[in-house]
């Protein structure tokens, strides 16, 4: 799962879309603000960020 700011929602979603014709996975996003983002991450959210 790919955490991102909801400010890149538009992009990150051109990039999945265009990751997924040329991978054999998909793409998840947990799109959230900056700091909603960071306590997850300071909570261990299974992510990559």
């Amino acid at each position: 799962m790919e955490c991102a700011a909801v400010s890149l929602k538009n992009k990150s979603d051109e990039i999945a879309a265009s990751s997924e014709q040329t991978e054999s996975y998909s793409v998840v996003f947990n799109f959230a603000g900056s700091l909603q983002l960071a306590h997850q991450v300071i909570a261990d959210a299974p992510a990559t960020v």
